[in-house]
Parts: structure tokens; C-alpha cells; sequence
């Protein structure tokens, strides 16, 4: 990560940056090659976030494409995972009150083994019966992402890749599988940083066609601004995959993120979630050391079928020591 006013660093990011200086890589992997494909998918099913997605990003709405970083990355933005240097590991939990849904997930990611090239893997086990239909399975995650960095803008690409294995039944009373997926897809993902201030992500999701509404096609668009100790964030989905009827934006919200004592964090968010007729809002809370951090997130729908969302994580960081 290059060196920066400390004073125009979060506290997460001081905290794993300023121990050494990372040397710049002279070029920038070819990675975003894919983000206009876009041909006919069937048409998404009504998903209220990303499966398996953390605590820390629920506070804020999700609304992360542009200010996610560490194991968060795969899911909004593996371009991201560049951002901050360190080995991260992540177990989190996550609830589903209208859909009776569970998700357990463990993660890693790495950006500091190798100067030029991050890495990260996730893995999530699902069950629940939303509607009283069993959706059972399992999701694998895997990233890479790299960075070119000068004193005043920073470009960071990545591409991430997903296994799905999900089990999609019938009523309860029924016997017999329905709609199961067996697929892998990919996401490619940028992120411009300019002057550690303002943040412009960008995520092409779903690029390989699952044949599934479990994989929607689309293109995710972030703005991130910090006022130390202050974020903003503000996101929207655009949908690509061409299916009549369909949402040309059937996601957006925005959030924002307040640091206090250099160790916590409050976090509120707001969505339109259009695909589900709702609005949301959110909220969250957490600590952060330099090796350890807690995080809890809620969020209420506040009109539509007014479902909750809970989530936690603990996240684990090695001291970086110099060589």
C-alpha cells in the first residue's frame, strides 16, 4: 500500500499499513477484460444480499463495492482485497427471519505473502426454507486481485470466482428436488482511489451464465468518501441480464460509517430494494484492534414483507512484522 497522510487513514487501514512499505508493482494485471459481457440469463431470484456476505458490511446497507476490503472483497468487490496489507481470517453467521434462513461462513485472504498479487477463499453452508420451499448448499469463493499505486491515485483490479451446490426443494410436505444448481461463475471487479479520500468501485458479477436466478447477471456501481472519521457510501445494482420485465437498477442505497476512540464503529444504511418491493435500513456495530475484530449487523425492512436480517463476524489479523 503506498504511504499516506496518516491523518487521511481509517483507523483498520493504519493499523495494518504502517508497520512497512509495500513496493509498488510497475504494472497492472490485465484482469477486467469482461464487464460489458452481458447476454440473456433467467430472470433473478429475490435475493436480499449476497449469501454468506459479513457483519460489517449488513451495518451499512451493503453498500460496498467501493469500501469493502480483506475477506469482505469476494463478495461486493475482489478488486478491493488489494487494499490494505495483511493475512486476515473470518467466521461469520448470519440469519434470515422472513426465509428461515442460516448462513455459516469461514474465510481468508492475503495480501501481504505476496507484494504484487493478494489472494482470498471463502466458504459458506446455507440451509433454510424460504417460503417454505428447502434451499440447502453450499457456495465456494475463491479471488485474486493486484494494484498499481502512486503517492495520490491508486487502481486495484481483481477477479474473483464462485462454486454453487445448492439443493432447491419443494414444499416441506412434498417429496423431490425442484430447481437445484450445480454451477461456477465469475466476477471482475475495479476500484480507483484518489487522494485516500474518494473511492469509485466497480464489480461485473455473475459474468458466466448459471442458468439460475440464484446467479443474476449485473453490473455493481460504488462511491466511497471519507471525512476521517467519517465514510460515505452509496451504491446501486444495474440489472444485465436482459430478461423482459426486469429491473434496470434493481438495487441502490447508501451508508455511512462513524469511527470513534480510534476502536469502534457505528454503522446505518438504507436500501431500495426494488426486486422484493421493499425498503431497509440497517445498522451496526464494531471493534476493531490491530489484530482482532468483533462486528454485529441488523436490518429491518420498513415496508413490503418486513423481514429481518442479523449477522456477526470475528475477524483474526497476524501481526505484520518486519522482515
Amino acid at each position: 500500500m503506498r504511504d499516506r497522510d496518516p491523518s487521511s487513514r481509517t483507523h483498520q487501514e493504519r493499523a495494518l499499513n504502517a508497520p512497512l512499505a509495500r513496493p509498488r508493482p510497475r504494472w497492472l494485471t490485465a484482469l477486467v477484460v469482461a464487464l460489458a459481457v452481458a447476454t440473456v440469463a433467467p430472470q433473478a431470484l429475490a435475493q436480499s444480499r449476497e449469501d454468506g456476505a459479513p457483519a460489517e458490511t449488513l451495518g451499512t446497507g451493503d453498500n460496498a463495492y467501493a469500501s469493502v476490503w480483506g475477506p469482505a472483497s469476494m463478495f461486493f468487490n475482489p478488486a478491493a482485497m488489494s487494499r490494505a496489507r495483511a493475512v486476515i481470517v473470518e467466521g461469520g453467521y448470519s440469519y434470515l427471519e422472513g426465509r428461515s434462513g442460516h448462513g455459516f461462513t469461514a474465510a481468508a485472504s492475503d495480501s501481504l505473502t505476496n507484494q504484487y498479487l493478494a489472494m482470498g477463499l471463502a466458504y459458506t453452508y446455507l440451509t433454510g426454507a424460504p417460503n417454505g420451499v428447502d434451499r440447502d448448499g453450499h457456495q465456494l469463493r475463491g479471488a485474486l486481485s493486484t494494484a498499481y499505486i502512486t503517492p495520490d491515485v491508486g487502481l486495484f483490479a481483481g477477479v474473483g470466482a464462485r462454486y454453487l451446490g445448492l439443493t432447491v426443494g419443494q414444499d416441506d410436505g412434498q417429496s423431490g428436488e425442484s430447481d437445484d444448481v450445480d454451477a461456477w461463475t465469475v466476477d471482475i471487479g475495479l476500484l480507483l482511489d484518489i487522494a485516500s479520500r474518494i473511492r469509485l468501485g466497480v464489480t461485473g458479477a455473475n459474468l458466466i451464465d448459471t442458468k439460475s436466478g440464484e446467479a443474476p447477471r449485473r453490473l455493481g456501481l460504488g462511491l466511497g468518501i471519507l471525512f476521517d472519521p467519517l465514510e460515505v457510501t452509496a451504491s446501486l445494482d444495474v440489472d444485465l441480464t436482459g430478461h423482459d420485465g426486469a429491473k434496470t437498477i434493481p438495487r441502490f442505497g447508501f451508508g455511512a460509517e462513524y469511527t470513534f476512540a480510534r476502536a469502534f464503529h457505528a454503522r446505518v444504511g438504507y436500501v431500495e430494494d426494488q426486486l422484493l418491493g421493499q425498503q431497509r435500513v440497517s445498522a451496526g456495530f464494531g471493534y476493531v484492534s490491530a489484530q482482532v475484530a468483533f462486528d454485529l449487523g441488523y436490518s429491518s425492512a420498513v415496508s413490503g414483507d418486513t423481514d429481518m436480517l442479523f449477522a456477526v463476524s470475528v475477524r483474526y489479523m497476524p501481526p505484520v512484522r518486519n522482515p
